[in-house]
């Protein structure tokens, strides 16, 4: 992040650590589910522009945010509005404009949210 801490999935644990550049324990989040900010299984993340963390919820078959907090934002995917669409996604990363790249495993694509 910002700050230099390091976030790192616990996938088996259904949910994200973040250590300070020491290794120590600053806080950890989520649980297992499928309601918004549950997770099941994520397996890949990543920090954005705006110091957000988007992570695969892969078998949930959605994208979510949350501020660097643990606080959930919002999800791309199964019930969203704007029709973003994932089946196992297992890749993340932003651009430099910011923009979410999503690989999905089983729909054999990339998605672009912008």
């Amino acid at each position: 992040d910002n700050n230099n801490n390091i976030v790192v999935i616990d996938s088996y644990n259904h949910r994200i650590q973040i250590f300070d550049d020491q290794g120590n324990h600053i806080r950890s989040f989520g649980r297992y589910g499928t309601t918004g900010g549950d997770m099941y299984s994520p397996q890949a993340i990543v920090i954005d522009h705006n110091n957000d963390i988007l992570l695969c919820d892969t078998y949930n078959n959605r994208v979510q945010k949350y501020d660097i907090r643990g606080r959930f934002i919002r999800s791309y995917g199964e019930d969203d509005r704007q029709g973003y669409k994932f089946k196992t996604p297992h890749a993340i990363t932003v651009d430099r404009l910011n923009n979410i790249i999503v690989g999905d495993y089983n729909e054999d694509k990339v998605t672009i949210i912008n």
